[in-house]
């Protein structure tokens, strides 16, 4: 298992749903894009683990958004 390289991208109009897409509900069923897919990754990552503990895994995320042509990490604590 060599990995992959992601970007997951949402474009619209304001008001469009990109957010409710990328985020979802709180509810099972309402869940978004983002947190299934940060799910299905861990559990995989478990289900490797658990068949060789001495597999090292690396993951790394960026989420950002980009609005009025200004980047913005959302992951950063201090932004404003």
């Amino acid at each position: 298992y060599q990995g992959y390289n992601v970007c997951l991208f949402a474009y619209g109009a304001t008001g469009s749903g990109k957010t409710h897409s990328m985020h979802g509900g709180p509810e099972r069923g309402t869940r978004g894009l983002i947190p299934r897919i940060c799910k299905k990754i861990f559990d995989k990552a478990q289900e490797r683990l658990a068949q060789d503990p001495q597999l090292a895994l690396a993951l790394t995320v960026q989420y950002v958004e980009v609005y009025n042509e200004q980047v913005r990490d959302l992951l950063q604590c201090s932004y404003q």
